[in-house]
Formats: structure tokens, C-alpha cells, sequence
């Protein structure tokens, strides 16, 4: 690409930020610690809850790779499989509440995620709940609020239209025009 020489330096910016094509090699638990998990909960502020396959809850630190410009390209959102890496230089504290700490070390999307559970042995069932989403019965009448059909709305529109103008002007000739074409200007 030819360099910008003068002019007011927008070339130069628009290349600052080129990225590097993506391999399509995807990323493996290899080393101890790494752990396959699922954002439960975005809590904001570069955190996130995350369940590992054995159901054990952590605190999932998003590190600023993922955060920012980098963003576009991982989006997290509840039900992404995730690869974390385990906090085992922390000291653990004697409180339960407190949650064990992790960093995000690789967001699948939904194409990897799918190639991952084919190519890796484990129980992916214990994720169903958290990527699928909520199931929603279609002939559960219980459930149903309202019904619209629109002959029925028109009906009752028009028949109430029409009882009004009835009560209003019983005694006078009411004359209904119908479609009169008109200018707006001329008013």
C-alpha cells in the first residue's frame, strides 16, 4: 500500500488498527488448570460468572484482550462456551461465599463451540441449560394472554362507529360521505 505523504494523516490512522487474519485452529485445554466453562451471568465491569463442567462456579476475569477494540471479534454474552484458566497461585480465603478466580483465556463462538464438542470428550449436558435458552409451548392455552384477529377488530370498530353517529343524531338526517378526494392545500 503507498505511504500518505501530507494530507491530514487519515490513511496512517485507518492502517493503525488492521488486524491479522484469524486461524482457523482451534484452542484446546492442554495445560493444567485450563478448564472448558459457560458464562452464566455478565456482572460488568470486565467480570463474569462462569461454570466449569463439573458444575464448580467462578469468578471469570475478562482480560483487556477481550475488552475494547479486541471485542468485536469475542462477544460474550450468557451461554458462550469459554476456555479459563484457573487461579492456582491465589490463596484461597475460608469464606464460601467467596467465589474462586479465573481469567478468560479463549471465547468460542458458536461454529468453534460445535467442532469443540465433537472433537472433545466430556459432558457438554451439564452447558444445555445455560445455552439453549428458554423453551416456550405453542399450544399451551394457559399461557396465552390475547387473541388478535382482525375481522373481529374491524367489526366492532365500525359497529361502534356507527352506534354513535345512530344515538347522536337520532333525530337528524346524518348523510356519510365516502371517499372524497381533497387537497390538503386548499383548506
Amino acid at each position: 500500500m503507498v505511504k500518505n505523504f501530507g494530507g491530514n494523516k487519515q490513511k496512517r490512522q485507518g492502517r493503525k488498527f488492521m488486524n491479522a487474519p484469524r486461524s482457523n485452529r482451534l484452542r484446546y485445554a492442554d495445560l493444567e488448570g485450563e478448564i472448558y466453562a459457560c458464562v452464566s451471568k455478565l456482572l460488568g465491569n470486565g467480570m463474569a460468572h462462569v461454570i466449569s463442567l463439573d458444575g464448580t462456579t467462578f469468578l471469570c476475569i475478562i482480560r483487556n484482550k477481550f475488552r475494547g477494540r479486541g471485542k468485536r471479534d469475542s462477544l460474550l454474552k450468557v451461554g458462550t462456551i469459554v476456555l479459563v484458566g484457573e487461579r492456582t497461585w491465589e490463596t484461597k480465603s475460608d469464606d464460601k461465599s467467596k467465589l474462586s478466580k479465573c481469567d478468560l483465556l479463549e471465547v468460542y463462538s458458536e461454529e468453534e463451540s460445535k467442532r469443540l464438542k465433537d472433537n472433545v470428550n466430556e459432558n457438554w449436558n451439564s452447558f444445555k441449560s445455560l445455552t439453549e435458552g428458554p423453551t416456550y409451548k405453542d399450544n399451551d392455552e394457559s399461557d396465552t394472554l390475547f387473541e388478535f384477529t382482525k375481522e373481529d377488530v374491524d367489526d366492532t370498530i365500525e359497529n361502534e362507529i356507527m352506534k354513535e353517529i345512530n344515538e347522536k343524531n337520532d333525530n337528524e338526517e346524518v348523510k356519510i360521505i365516502e371517499d372524497i378526494d381533497f387537497n390538503i392545500d386548499d383548506i
